[in-house]
């Protein structure tokens, strides 16, 4: 009876996980009543209960096709089982990309007018540049579309492997995941939020990540980090490594639990990562070389005191790219450290028995 109360709590699993959260718990409990009826029904036919119950299974079919049906929407644009999720993804990702645009147009503009007293022609320009900013959210919100349905397209091929027309069995139901196998959607949204954000800011307000300072006026001054003529050579790495952070955390919301598939696609995803920050990050020519003499400029302070009064001299700016290469290569290598051990030890081999 264990093992098929067992073969009963894996069927559910696999078919209420496709769900939405809010709908799994009433499904579950309405199969789960109707696999019981349907059992009782069979108790007096002469066949072993493990025989019963595997019929009865296959009578209810395909756990996703099943969940299809539950969910009651026909699906042309991807495979039923991926769909929802991306209907989801794609929302997010398109309200943080309009969110994000309109928070470059409100900084941008507050950095052009900072507190000083501006000419009419200097607040038409700024109002221009703001139209600007807002007419882009269009053609920014096209190219994520296409992003988003060109990874989950992509992921969907590489998922079904050679996608013979075979029928369903009961044997081909996975395993229910322990606990410490599961991957949190709340983190793994958050981390799409993230890498969201991060590309808009790298494709549009570059010149704004570095330092902001106060001159004596009481403006707020940017002064890049980067070197803004070599910006648009490094930009596609950066952009890239973005799109494989975004991919690492589509997988990890899809299989929402440790597995081969989310251990390789970090591990590849954190490859190229360390790859672009060993190839860029070491390159003076990247970097605004001027960077600590405008600081110095605007704020007629020596960079150099400061940092020393402060107890931290190794933050000077000729030890920067060394820093964020270090964090950047630590982060990673903790990443595949720990995904890599939880797949192994509870993705693989943990699942409930």
């Amino acid at each position: 009876m264990k093992n098929q109360n067992e073969l009963v709590k894996r069927y559910l699993y696999d078919v209420v996980r496709r769900l939405p959260e809010t709908q799994r718990k009433d499904i579950e409990e309405e199969l789960e009543t109707l696999i019981e009826d349907m059992l009782e029904e069979r108790a007096d036919n002469g066949k072993s209960e493990e025989e019963n119950v595997q019929e009865v299974l296959r009578e209810l079919g395909e756990p996703s096709e099943l969940s299809a049906k539950y969910r009651g929407d026909k699906q042309y644009l991807l495979g039923g089982e991926y769909y929802p999720l991306y209907c989801q993804i794609l929302k997010i990702v398109l309200i943080c990309v309009a969110a994000g645009m309109l928070i470059v147009t409100a900084v941008d503009s507050f950095v052009q007018v900072g507190t000083e007293t501006m000419s009419v022609d200097g607040v038409i320009n700024v109002m221009q540049d703001s139209m600007i900013n807002i007419g882009a959210i269009p053609s920014a919100l096209i190219q994520a579309f296409g992003m988003v349905t060109l990874i989950f397209w992509f992921m969907e091929q590489n998922q079904v492997k050679v996608k013979e027309k075979v029928s369903w069995s009961v044997d081909k139901l996975p395993e229910i995941p322990e606990k410490k196998a599961l991957l949190s959607r709340g983190d793994s949204i958050v981390g799409i939020i993230f890498n969201v954000l991060v590309g808009i800011m790298l494709i549009y307000i570059p010149e704004l990540m570095g330092a902001w300072v106060k001159t004596d006026s009481g403006a707020m001054v940017a002064i890049p980090l980067f070197n803004m003529e070599m910006w648009n050579l490094v930009l596609p790495l950066f952009v890239l490594s973005v799109v494989g952070g975004l991919a690492d955390e589509l997988v990890k919301l899809i299989k929402g639990r440790y597995c081969l598939s989310v251990m390789w696609t970090t591990i590849v995803t954190s490859i190229f990562s360390v790859f672009v920050a060993v190839k860029v990050l070491p390159n003076p020519l990247v970097w605004n070389r001027k960077f600590v003499e405008e600081i110095e400029m605007v704020t007629g302070k020596n960079l150099s005191e400061v940092l020393a009064q402060t107890g931290l001299p190794w933050l000077a700016f000729e030890n920067l790219n060394q820093l964020l290469m270090a964090v950047i290569i630590f982060a990673c290598v903790l990443e595949v450290g720990i995904t890599v051990y939880r797949t192994l030890r509870y993705g693989i081999n943990g699942a409930k028995k």
